[in-house]
């Protein structure tokens, strides 16, 4: 399974991504709702775990816009 992990807390993002991935999951972990997006284009996931307040575009906006594309 892979996931998309949106936090812009560093310390945190390692923290749960470092979890996950003992857990033999496949993370790859961004820091703000644009790079959120841009890896949504060019990747595909199976979970995305997404914070709402985020630099740049926050979170919701974010999800608004993955699911726009998505429809």
């Amino acid at each position: 399974m892979r996931i998309l992990y949106v936090e812009d807390e560093r310390e945190l993002s390692s923290a749960v991504c470092a979890g996950l991935r003992k857990c033999s999951y496949a993370v790859d972990a961004v820091f703000d709702g644009r790079e959120a997006l841009d890896y949504y284009h060019t990747y595909e996931y199976d979970v995305i775990v997404l914070d709402l307040n985020l630099p740049d575009i926050d979170g919701l906006d974010a999800l608004r816009q993955i699911r726009q594309g998505d429809s």
